[in-house]
């Protein structure tokens, strides 16, 4: 998951200020998560959610509330000011095989990567299957080596 637009935050108010939105979204996905999920910050304005057990239903279920809970969070940027509404896009990865994590975080973020550009605070989901790994793994390195910084 990635914070939309999160450098214009830091560029306007200040990285305290960011600081503080990043604390708001950590805030609003750990209201959403079960306990035996598993949840942090990744980096920068990143964060992950590993599901263990999670359905295809019950991944976009949850990725959904996540998105939700975040764009309904309340975030003031600073005193007097009125509700920011900050927004997450969301990759996910589901799996039903073997699978490694080097290849669900790819394939996540794959997915994150094209939330992005089809217009942010959106969810996108990919099911790793049998036979997944020769249709999609060489579209995603050919996504990476071409893709620009985010």
């Amino acid at each position: 998951m990635d914070a939309d637009y999160f450098k214009a935050i830091n560029d306007t108010y200040g990285h305290e200020r960011g600081d503080e939105a990043l604390r708001v979204i950590a805030s609003a996905i750990r209201s959403v998560v079960r306990p035996e999920d598993i949840c942090g910050r990744i980096g920068g304005e990143e964060f992950g959610v590993y599901l263990p057990t999670a359905t295809v239903p019950l991944a976009v279920e949850l990725a959904e509330r996540l998105r939700a809970a975040v764009s309904a969070a309340t975030f003031v940027p600073y005193h007097g000011a009125e509700n920011l509404r900050l927004t997450m896009s969301v990759g996910c990865a589901v799996h039903s095989r073997a699978t490694t994590y080097a290849e669900l975080f790819a394939v996540a973020d794959d997915e994150l990567y094209v939330a992005k550009e089809q217009g942010r605070d959106r969810v996108r989901v990919a099911t790793l299957e049998e036979g997944f790994e020769a249709r999609a793994m060489p579209r995603l390195r050919q996504a990476n080596q071409n893709r620009p910084p985010r």
